[in-house]
């Protein structure tokens, strides 16, 4: 009896859990891969999608304040305006304005006119200041100059360098955008310091992380979970299963040895049942082809063992699997000493091995049975013309092994021999008549046209021997009268 202990059972438990177990990891792996992955790309975007952030904040600030400029601007052109002012006095109420204008926690405004004449700055109006055309940073970079490129540029510019902040000493990374009002070749800008984004980042990052630990905590629940629940579901089918077994591995210890059939009652599963079913009919099957390969094996046992002819069968290689016991009287070497053999060791020479060779390929190509004629060299040393019949044997479509007939052409050959030797002897008899007729033939002609000769020459007598005979009758009547 089987142990069920150790029985398919168990492993198939074994296995659909493993197997849940790994997709459940695998999926949850890729979901882990995929939070990580979506976290480095939004952490690495971070910087980058925070300094553009900023950069449109201060960009929006700047284009606010030169938008209330160009307002003013218009307003201090209308003719109607009843308080009329000197445009050095409009300014300057402008100026005051926009130097005390903040967003954000530190972000200020600032500007400067044509040639670098500051305007305001860092919250302070500084017009009438000495020029800072020259003002540079730390890192050689000439400010004023770079801001005063708006003046030629409608989009405005942004420039990248170091100033100190508000409430310090130390110069720090700052980028400012700085933007025209062309008819008073004045430039309007706003920045902001790099530090402030890298703190920005910093605070983004430790949410995405949170929220990643989050999820991950959420994934490793629903993962154990998900266990769980796969782990009880297949015991309890694996118990069903193993009652159900139970019942048909009896049925096969019985059916083993007594070609006992199953009852089909005792099944309740449908896949079972249907198994049980085609059981027995393979038992039914299995008592007539036993019965019909003893009977085959005792005729075919008897056929090889009192056939002229050898039967042998090979592998794809041509190694001797089986040779019935004729192979002794052809070539002297027992069935034992011959299986395990190559045909070709047999073969008397490398023409033969050719002809084999050729042939072998032509079945292989068309799956068709060949028919050749080879030399073999016994265990004496002698050769021996053989006649192969090679039949392939094909499972599925596919070549497999050979099974051949060999057998002794050796009388054939001498008969063949004898036969041509004959038909060469009367090929010489036919021509050396041929030759006596031919002769025979001149001869008669000779003697033909002799007897032409005379029959001419007698022809000739008789007709003078006639007139001599009219010429005498002529004559006797004269003497007559």
């Amino acid at each position: 009896m089987i142990k069920l202990k150790s029985s398919i059972i168990r492993t198939m438990f074994i296995v659909m859990f493993n197997g849940a177990f790994i997709m459940v990891l695998i999926v949850a792996s890729l979901a882990v891969f995929n939070s990580f992955r979506q976290y480095n790309i939004e952490t690495a975007a971070l910087y980058e999608n925070s300094l553009q952030e900023q950069q449109y904040f201060v960009k929006a600030e700047v284009d606010n304040a030169v938008f209330f400029i160009n307002n003013m601007l218009k307003y201090f052109k209308l003719p109607n305006q009843e308080l009329k002012e000197s445009i050095e006095s409009y300014q300057n109420n402008i100026l005051n304005i926009l130097s005390t204008y903040r967003f954000g926690e530190d972000g200020y405004l600032f500007g400067s006119a044509e040639d670098g004449i500051p305007l305001f700055s860092n919250g302070k109006v500084t017009k009438g200041s000495a020029k800072v055309w020259d003002l540079t940073d730390p890192d050689g970079v000439k400010v004023i100059q770079q801001q005063l490129k708006a003046l030629e540029n409608p989009e405005g510019v942004f420039v990248n360098y170091s100033w100190r902040k508000l409430n310090e000493h130390r110069p720090s990374p700052k980028i400012s955008y700085s933007k025209a009002i062309p008819e008073w070749r004045w430039i309007i800008g706003a920045g902001i310091y790099l530090e402030d984004i890298d703190d920005l980042v910093i605070e983004r990052k430790n949410l995405l992380y949170h929220n990643l630990t989050l999820d991950l905590l959420l994934l490793l629940i629903i993962f154990t979970i998900y266990i769980a629940i796969s782990y009880f579901t297949m015991k309890k089918i694996s118990v069903n299963f193993k009652k159900n077994l139970k019942a048909l591995i009896r049925f096969f210890d019985n059916a083993a040895s007594n070609y006992e059939p199953i009852d089909l009652k005792l099944l309740k599963f449908y896949e079972f049942n249907k198994i049980a079913g085609a059981a027995n009919q393979m038992i039914k099957k299995q008592k007539a082809a036993e019965n019909a390969l003893a009977s085959s094996e005792t005729q075919f046992r008897l056929l090889a063992e009192n056939q002229n002819d050898i039967l042998i069968t090979t592998d794809c290689r041509g190694i001797l699997k089986y040779c019935s016991p004729a192979i002794k009287k052809l070539t002297g070497y027992d069935t034992q000493e011959a299986i395990g053999k190559s045909v070709i060791q047999f073969l008397a020479n490398k023409q033969d091995e050719h002809i084999l060779g050729q042939a072998t390929e032509d079945i292989v190509k068309s799956k068709q049975a060949r028919v050749v004629e080879v030399n073999v060299k016994n265990a004496a040393g002698n050769i021996l013309p053989i006649e192969i019949s090679i039949n392939p044997i094909l499972v599925a479509g596919k070549l497999v092994y050979y099974n051949a007939i060999l057998r002794d052409i050796s009388k054939r050959k001498a008969i063949e021999i004898e036969f041509n030797t004959y038909r060469l002897h009367l090929e010489d008899l036919v021509m050396q008549r041929t030759q006596e007729l031919e002769n025979k033939n001149d001869e008669l002609k000779k003697n033909n046209e002799i007897l032409s000769e005379m029959n001419k020459v007698f022809t000739g007598r008789e007709f003078r021997i006639k007139e001599l005979r009219n010429k005498v009758k002529e004559l006797e009547a004269k003497l007559e009268s």
